[in-house]
């Protein structure tokens, strides 16, 4: 059962976390608008597909700026506890500071699975969308070298593409293979050399 003093604790520490998220997207989207600014530019993107663009990308900057809101959170919390002297009352109180670091352990055990489900189930979905709305319209560079190996990629729930050697200069494959799936059997595969 949570103490009032618990409950005054998480509601600093949820509160000062929130704040910290907000602060950090807004740097993450600044950072990134600047960084793409020329690429932007040279797009034929729509207002209202680059303001999707940058909605798809949220999630990941959230995912990003999670651990350090974690981390200054707890500072701020205690750092504006003890400013306050409301530790000391606390601790007046009778509650030792081991048991006021417990609500603060509880609530980083429980960001640490929310922050698991949220970047499997959330973030991966919004960046498969953000880079396909990019590959459309140009804002995805590719910045490699000349040459990858060995990439694959599935195209479907049942098809996977594998290129054994890329060059981006050339724009051409080689050793490609196609693969179809029906319920984890392997129905077809279609190979090329380039």
């Amino acid at each position: 059962m949570l103490k009032l003093a618990d409950r005054y604790i998480i509601k600093m520490f949820l509160s000062r976390v929130f704040l910290l998220l907000i602060i950090f997207n807004v740097i993450f989207l600044l950072v990134d608008v600047v960084e793409h600014l020329d690429y932007i530019i040279e797009s034929d993107i729509s207002s209202s597909q680059m303001y999707l663009y940058y909605t798809y990308a949220l999630p990941w900057y959230t995912s990003l700026g999670f651990p350090m809101a974690l981390l200054l959170g707890v500072v701020f919390t205690t750092g504006i506890l003890q400013k306050n002297n409301e530790l000391t009352a606390i601790k007046a109180a009778g509650i030792s500071i081991k048991r006021i670091t417990v609500s603060l352990l509880l609530m980083g055990i429980a960001f640490c699975f929310i922050s698991f489900y949220f970047e499997n189930i959330i973030v991966s979905h919004f960046l498969e969308k953000r880079h396909d709305l990019g590959s459309e319209h140009n804002l995805v560079r590719v910045r490699h070298k000349n040459n990858s190996k060995n990439i694959f990629r599935q195209e479907s729930k049942n098809k996977i593409l594998g290129i054994n050697n890329y060059s981006y200069r050339e724009e051409k494959g080689r050793n490609i293979f196609i693969q179809t799936f029906n319920n984890n059997n392997l129905v077809s595969r279609f190979d090329t050399k380039e």
